[in-house]
């Protein structure tokens, strides 16, 4: 086999020890991480070109050729990720390995914090512990509905219960929840820093999130069973999972968000 040039990162790649390929109008191109392979089939037609084979190329040795989507180095450019994250409602029965999970609470960590105040803290929720966090929504998804004991209660409470247990894994994480406003402020916003970070290594890696708030995160159902004290507050839930559809979103063009001041 050959050397291939991955289309998103342009990193060279041994055909036969891809981390990925995938087949776009008849050609097959190669990944050398499921995040690059996740860029391309986002939007095919601005990487399909970008793809070659090197002439005389030899692979480099310290190249980094992904072996197991837990070992992947993230090659995938910083804006791509950015660009290219979903909250993803999907997902495929495949369990996210305990390494990637530990990759995005590592990266979490590194986000900006006033003070270095570090006000974050990870619950991980997998087999019965997501369970009875699915139970618990459900419950509370019922105290909002017009008529939770009719049949179309059961089946909007069916799929928030199987959402939930689609889901590989399910990250709480919480912050601080002091009296001063101003610290309050400083620690949410350092928290949700930190959630993007995860977020956006998920989303490097190949894999699937989904960011949800709303009333549940101070239901107290929810936080009895996680075991929040007063002085903490949910920041929001994080599902994990591979994506099964990946939805395509636009945002409005920034220049029409933005006032420049000189």
């Amino acid at each position: 086999m050959g050397i291939a040039i991955d289309p998103v990162c342009q990193m060279e790649v041994e055909e036969d020890a891809a981390a990925a390929t995938s087949v776009y109008n008849g050609r097959t191109y190669y990944f050398c991480a499921l995040g690059c392979k996740t860029a391309f089939e986002a939007d095919p037609e601005a990487y399909a070109s970008r793809a070659g084979t090197p002439v005389g190329g030899v692979a480099s040795p310290d190249a980094p050729v992904a072996d197991a989507p837990t070992g992947a180095a993230i090659t995938m450019p910083v804006d791509a990720a950015i660009r290219l994250r979903r909250s993803v409602t999907r997902f495929r029965p495949d369990p996210v390995p305990r390494e990637i999970i530990e990759r995005m609470l590592e990266a979490a960590v590194w986000a900006p914090n006033h003070h270095l105040t570090q006000p974050w803290e990870f619950i991980v929720l997998t087999g019965q512990g997501k369970q009875r966090f699915a139970e618990i929504r459900s419950e509370f998804r019922r105290t909002l509905l017009p008529d939770p004991s009719g049949p179309a209660a059961a089946r909007v409470l069916n799929k928030v219960y199987a959402d939930a247990m689609a889901a590989s894994a399910i990250i709480v994480i919480t912050t601080t929840a002091p009296e001063d406003p101003d610290l309050r402020d400083d620690d949410f916003g350092a928290t949700m820093c930190a959630i993007q970070n995860m977020l956006l290594i998920a989303t490097g890696l190949g894999v699937g999130t989904y960011l949800r708030t709303g009333g549940l995160i101070r239901s107290a159902p929810l936080l009895e069973f996680l075991g929040i004290p007063p002085d903490r507050r949910i920041a929001g839930a994080i599902y994990v999972g591979y994506p099964d559809h990946v939805p395509q979103r636009r945002r409005i063009p920034p220049a029409q968000k933005t006032r420049w001041v000189e």
